[in-house]
């Protein structure tokens, strides 16, 4: 990872962030010799911090995950009662 002094990150700000977007590789911003904040792309951030998904979308993705680890079609059809059940009527 790169390390830049807050000033020169500041007087090169377009250059610092064209060089984060096309290297993928976030710099390090230090202030005093010391580090003191990271840029990084809009895609990094997004793969750390995780993009915000609902329930359906998580689980959409989860099956496109792991849809090949799972041999069964029906997980539970070992565990769940197979006869017709009782008759019902409103």
């Amino acid at each position: 990872m790169q390390t830049m002094p807050f000033s020169s990150a500041r007087a090169h700000f377009a250059e610092v962030l064209l060089g984060v977007e096309n290297a993928q590789e976030p710099v390090l911003i230090s202030r005093r010799g010391k580090a003191a904040g990271v840029i990084m792309s809009l895609a990094q951030y997004q793969a750390l911090a995780g993009a915000p998904q609902s329930f359906a979308q998580r689980l959409a993705q989860w099956r496109v995950d792991y849809a090949d680890e799972i041999n069964e079609v029906d997980p539970f059809s070992q565990i769940r009662e197979q006869s017709e059940g009782r008759a019902f009527s409103w």
